[in-house]
């Protein structure tokens, strides 16, 4: 079998099976700085577009803090489940995992996972057992399709607002084809320019609508909100914000991909300060120069003229391109369960399945809100939180018996936020 490369473990969050470091050459690994600005491209999307309305809906001062709370709460969820690998079997030990933990010391020693599984699924295994692992896969599911279907809506709302638009439901049949097309790939690596190409189409895109934002295509004197007007606009907040930080779920897969893996914590502290920084003058930025937008800050943008549809165009492809990433791992996961199943099957079913559902919300922002509230806050500060939980709860040591409270609070909060945010959206 072929030598895994960086992509598949980055871009295949639970499908990865977990290697050790010297199977790798030191070369292909990379510093903590490739990794700081790795994670920094990750969070940076599509997703990005919708910040200005995040601000307008939450308010400037909740939008700024909001954006180093919730990258402080994305810290924290990865210094869990690094915190969860102290708790492997000795003989199942990954090389640091005690580096910078402290190893939980048990009277009997915990269950050994089965070989050739993701590192989240051998974690969930040691807290949960076999079934827990099937929930594991039933939630990252559910990410995978919710994700899959904003990029659906994004594509169905750029497209929609240039002439080449057929209709809503031509295009998003349209999109369904290409997009099942391009996931027949064998894996993620064919795609792998796709990463690099999206952030230049980004710049540019924010480029233009920069410059059409100072030259006076905002509604001057408008008034801009400093708190949510709303428990509507709390939520659309919540959502928008939480997509923009979803790094969670690949945390072992970077880490694995690491000179210094034990550093994945610190390296993630810097990530996450960056981008919060960086979403702070995209997002307030834009919304002072659109103070009335009613979505994405690209539907800003005149639908007439070269380079506003050019625009449009470039995301469309940028989007279409970077979708498979999540469509294939999606359907190997399928095909992992299905076992009769082809290829062209389980991409079809996916692509089908979610332009259905992208067809039933009216803009790509409702979308991304509505997948942020559920999926990625449930897999990103849920998850983390119960995994630790489960772990560490029977340790006599004073220390683990605060953690527990801890790791407690936050997944109560986690579903709290995630069950409000969720139904405010759905109604």
């Amino acid at each position: 079998m072929t030598e895994a490369k960086d992509y598949e473990t980055e871009l295949s969050p639970l499908l990865q099976r977990r290697q050790s470091h010297t199977s790798l050459n030191e070369e292909s690994l990379a510093s903590n700085t490739e990794t700081t600005i790795n994670l920094i491209k990750t969070c940076m999307g599509t997703g990005c577009l919708a910040l200005p309305f995040a601000c307008q809906q939450g308010g400037i001062v909740l939008f700024i803090i909001g954006l180093f709370a919730v990258g402080a709460w994305n810290v924290y969820s990865v210094h869990r489940l690094v915190q969860c690998l102290s708790c492997f079997p000795k003989s199942r030990q990954l090389s640091d995992a005690t580096s910078s933990t402290t190893r939980i010391n048990s009277a009997q020693e915990p269950q050994i996972p089965p070989e050739g599984i993701a590192v989240m699924s051998q974690v969930t295994w040691i807290a949960f057992g076999p079934l827990g692992v099937q929930v594991l896969d039933g939630i990252m599911m559910v990410l995978f399709f919710g994700v899959i279907t904003a990029y659906y809506c994004a594509v169905l709302t750029f497209l929609g607002d240039t002439p080449l638009s057929l209709g809503r439901i031509f295009d998003s049949g349209l999109t369904c084809i290409i997009l099942t097309v391009l996931s027949l790939v064998p894996h993620v690596g064919a795609l792998k320019y796709a990463s690099a190409l999206g952030m230049i189409v980004l710049s540019l895109t924010f480029g233009v609508i920069f410059v059409y934002g100072y030259s006076g295509n905002n509604k001057e004197g408008a008034t801009l909100n400093m708190w949510p007007s709303s428990i509507d606009g709390l939520s659309q907040w919540f959502g928008v914000i939480v997509f923009g930080f979803g790094i969670v779920p690949m945390t072992y897969n970077y880490r694995s991909s690491m000179q210094r893996p034990e550093d994945i914590v610190k390296v993630t502290l810097h990530a996450m300060f960056g981008t919060a920084c960086s979403y702070t003058i995209i997002g307030w930025g834009l919304y002072a120069l659109f103070p009335s937008l009613q979505g994405d800050v690209l539907s800003e943008l005149p639908r007439h003229g070269v380079f506003p549809i050019a625009t449009r165009l470039a995301m469309v492809t940028v989007v279409l391109m970077t979708a498979p990433f999540l469509i294939v791992p999606c359907a190997e996961l399928l095909e992992g369960k299905w076992q009769h199943a082809g290829r062209l099957f389980t991409r079809l079913t996916i692509c089908g399945v979610s332009c259905t559902l992208a067809i039933l919300f009216p803009h790509f922002v409702q979308a991304l809100s509505l997948v942020g509230s559920t999926c990625v806050a449930a897999v990103s500060f849920c998850v983390p939180a119960l995994l630790h939980w489960k772990l560490v709860r029977g340790q006599s040591e004073q220390e683990y018996k605060r953690l527990a409270k801890v790791d407690l609070f936050m997944f109560i909060l986690g579903i709290v936020l995630t069950a409000i945010s969720t139904y405010v959206l759905l109604s």
